[in-house]
């Protein structure tokens, strides 16, 4: 190939953003069905490697399959992380080439713009004129960036000329002027944006160097892909902008679910673990009381046995709403078992943790399930335990020692840690 990988990159990256759940490769057939994978930007572990292909990808002219309907090898199942449901195919010109776009779900790219990149990659790749290259690149490049669908703009290595930017990257910037000036401010400001001191070092160690990070811009968020360009044809920086809003919300639905108990609302046992062992290293730091109850619904097995799983589900709903009512915003209410319940206590030293305690119990034994005209009522044992020089687990086990004793000593009652006294 005449020009650098960089400026194929480049072009592969122009169209992904039309294909929001899919990739672009550039792949040089050895076979019917067998391709070699020169470059995909966004899927590296792709490039170098001899795949095979859905049978008739590879034609003259720009084809496109629904591969629903036809045989999807497994190399681009795994691409896809799911049984890609399209596939789009272009010629380059002067060679085995094919530019190859593959995805699932809905897509704005269409044969026509994949054939504009390939005939703009076989000149790339072809031309011997290096002025007529670069003019021809140039012009492609305001063309494409004028008319990718997501924000993108470039900036010449020297920035004296006009900048190319689309309309959609002039206004996540917030710019009405395009002067390099104006917008070389507005991407210092982006970048500081969250104090990006890691972007700040690597620019410093190397202007030329590839950039990637998340900004979060009004209630959307973006991918901001930069890359240097210095080949015969563009010198420069390429800033890509992609749509990351719908991928952040799901990542931060999948975490708080990943934190909670899914029945309960409350936190879960992994999530109790670690903020009990913040709030140990911090007593030790700073000195300060802390105390845990551990509580469980006392017979609760009965109402699963006599009343049903769907009215236990709503007795522990019930009651962990009860116990969250009796507390402070700092404490910490989870759930760590089926039935069994821990609150963390900042700031609380065990007469205070006891008086806590006391209005779970009371809250809990208070609160009703109405089921098949009947009302259910439950009570709990609690046992408390103070932080004392002990660790997270010997802390847990103490609080689990006292429960027991309560349960022991008759139910529907509180026990502090090394005290035979029940409330």
């Amino acid at each position: 190939m005449s020009q650098g990988p960089v400026a194929i990159g480049a072009a592969l990256e122009l169209i992904e953003p039309s294909i929001p759940h899919g990739f672009c490769a550039l792949v040089r057939a050895i076979g019917d069905e067998r391709g070699f994978v020169e470059d995909a930007p966004q899927r590296v572990e792709l490039i170098g490697q001899e795949v095979r292909l859905p049978p008739g990808l590879l034609g003259e002219s720009a084809t496109a399959l629904d591969a629903r309907v036809v045989r999807v090898p497994l190399a681009w199942t795994v691409a896809c992380a799911g049984r890609p449901d399209w596939f789009l195919a272009a010629p380059v010109r002067g060679g085995r080439l094919h530019l190859v776009a593959v995805g699932t779900g809905e897509h704005r790219l269409t044969a026509s713009r994949l054939t504009s990149v390939a005939d703009l990659l076989s000149q790339l790749m072809q031309a011997g004129e290096a002025t007529r290259v670069q003019r021809d690149a140039v012009e492609r490049l305001q063309a494409l960036v004028r008319h990718v669908p997501v924000p993108v703009l470039f900036v010449d290595a020297m920035g004296s000329h006009d900048v190319q930017m689309n309309d959609q990257a002039a206004a996540l910037l917030g710019l009405d002027a395009r002067q390099p000036q104006v917008v070389a401010g507005a991407l210092a400001r982006l970048i500081d944006a969250g104090n990006r001191e890691t972007l700040h070092r690597a620019l410093t160690q190397d202007p030329h160097a590839d950039l990637q990070f998340e900004v979060r811009q009004g209630a959307m968020d973006f991918r901001v892909d930069s890359r240097w360009i210095d080949d015969d044809s563009l010198s420069g920086r390429l800033w890509l902008f992609t749509d990351i809003s719908r991928e952040k919300q799901l990542q931060r639905q999948l975490v708080d679910l990943a934190a909670h108990d899914p029945l309960t609302g409350l936190l879960n046992r992994g999530s109790f673990d670690l903020r009990l062992r913040e709030e140990v290293e911090r007593v030790r730091r700073h000195d300060a009381p802390l105390s845990l109850i551990m509580f469980d619904l006392d017979h609760f097995k009965a109402v699963n046995d006599s009343w049903g799983h769907p009215a236990g589900d709503e007795v522990l709903r019930r009651a962990s709403a009860a116990a969250a009512g009796a507390l402070r915003e700092t404490d910490v209410l989870a759930r760590i078992g089926g039935e069994e319940f821990a609150v963390i206590l900042p700031q609380t030293d065990a007469q205070g943790a006891l008086g806590v305690a006391e209005r779970i119990r009371g809250a809990v034994a208070a609160a009703r399930v109405s089921h098949g005209g009947a009302s259910i009522r439950v009570t709990c044992s609690l046992g408390v335990a103070p932080c004392l020089d002990d660790d997270r687990e010997q802390l847990v086990a103490r609080a689990d020692e006292a429960l027991y004793s309560a349960k022991r000593g008759g139910r529907d009652r509180t026990v502090l840690s090394g005290t035979a006294r029940a409330t």
